[in-house]
């Protein structure tokens, strides 16, 4: 799937079927029926929980059944009447309920009907810099079922997070050279074929073996904060 603020249509459709997760939640546009407040404590109860993990994403517009633990996507329901809650005012209501604030919110409206008054709304929901507040003061976290309130050594961690460097590490280019053979394979010859198939993504035919394997490991900076020394 392309990037959450370019979804379609089409997006929405293809997450019919799969089920919540760590970084994906899916609610039902009757969620907008209940009062103002009722509105603003959930939505601002799971984008505290997600910002306070490692982000992701929330569909507004899906009808869920439930099998086992497991919350699965069943289809899509009329959607939000744009007449009665505009995306301007969910997320006026998301920025001014979660403190501190979460740069880096995208809101995309998508239309579920042929007039236009009806939408399915997603929410990207980065992941923060520091801990952050749901609108009834409680700071929240994901698991892979649901969103609970967090101890308060959590909160700390998770306070930490914008005072030092933060990277990830990948495997950013490696080489290869491939000799045919028809004898039995070397279980470490195996090994290696399957560590070339994990980096690069490439089906490699049971026919070749690898004798030999070089790669690159590349330090990302993910961070606000650059990395000065590198050990």
């Amino acid at each position: 799937m392309s990037d959450p603020w370019n979804w379609e249509l089409s997006d929405i459709q293809n997450l019919i079927g799969q089920a919540e997760s760590f970084s994906l939640e899916f609610k039902s546009s009757g969620l907008f029926n209940n009062a103002r407040e009722k509105i603003r404590d959930e939505l601002t109860r799971e984008i505290s929980a997600f910002a306070n993990s490692d982000g992701g994403i929330i569909v507004i517009g899906i009808r869920e059944k439930k099998i086992g633990k497991s919350r699965i996507a069943d289809s899509i329901d009329p959607g939000i009447n744009i007449e009665e809650w505009f995306p301007e005012q969910v997320q006026q209501i998301i920025e001014t309920n979660i403190h501190p604030n979460l740069f880096g919110i995208r809101l995309k409206p998508i239309f579920v009907d042929n007039t236009r008054n009806r939408y399915a709304l997603i929410i990207y929901v980065p992941k923060g810099n520091s801990a952050h507040q749901a609108s009834d003061f409680k700071y929240y976290g994901r698991s892979e079922y649901e969103s609970k309130p967090l101890f308060d050594h959590d909160i700390r961690l998770r306070m930490n997070r914008g005072k030092f460097p933060t990277a990830k590490i990948k495997i950013c280019g490696y080489e290869q050279k491939i000799n045919e053979a028809n004898k039995r394979e070397d279980p470490r010859e195996h090994s290696s074929k399957r560590l070339l198939n994990e980096i690069s993504g490439l089906d490699i035919g049971q026919k070749y073996l690898f004798k030999r394997l070089k790669f690159s490991v590349c330090l990302e900076n993910i961070g606000e904060i650059n990395i000065t020394e590198y050990k």
